[in-house]
């Protein structure tokens, strides 16, 4: 007996075809994944996605479930806007890290509800990546003062 379904999100229910199945799920998924739901079998999303990118696909679907985002940091249900449990990393030890990496390393900073990137890194990639997520960043003058 089939006690609950977990899915990834990119490449298992999100594809690359745009307007079919990206930046969301097909209709056809969508309707077969609310019916498994709907008929007393839990479906839940696991991701490496940020939870607000996860969280549009999640609405798309209609799932009213906790689901696991940002690399299993996050448990979260978008459908009631809540954070069930997060994981965060100590902004001491963002700090070190970010001393640690060579000035010009291109680096996205995630929260649950945003992210951000320096200025000064903005280029082609950030545009295709910001598609991919579904959300354009916060372009900062700099990252260490938006941890602090």
């Amino acid at each position: 007996m089939i006690k609950a379904i977990v899915l990834d999100i990119d490449g298992v229910i999100v594809g690359n075809h745009e307007g079919v199945n990206f930046p969301h799920p097909s209709k056809k998924v969508t309707k077969i994944l609310r019916k498994i739901h709907d008929n007393g079998i839990p479906v839940s999303f696991l991701t490496g996605k940020p939870s607000f990118a996860a969280s549009e696909n999640i609405k798309a679907v209609g799932i009213d479930n906790p689901h696991i985002a940002d690399g299993g940091a996050t448990v979260f249900n978008p459908m009631q806007n809540q954070i069930i449990h997060s994981e965060n990393i100590d902004k001491k030890d963002i700090l070190n890290l970010l001393n640690s990496l060579p000035e010009n390393t291109y680096l996205n900073l995630f929260s649950t509800k945003n992210y951000y990137l320096e200025k000064s890194f903005e280029n082609a990639f950030t545009k295709t990546y910001s598609k991919f997520v579904g959300l354009y960043l916060n372009l900062v003058d700099n990252l260490k003062k938006v941890i602090k």
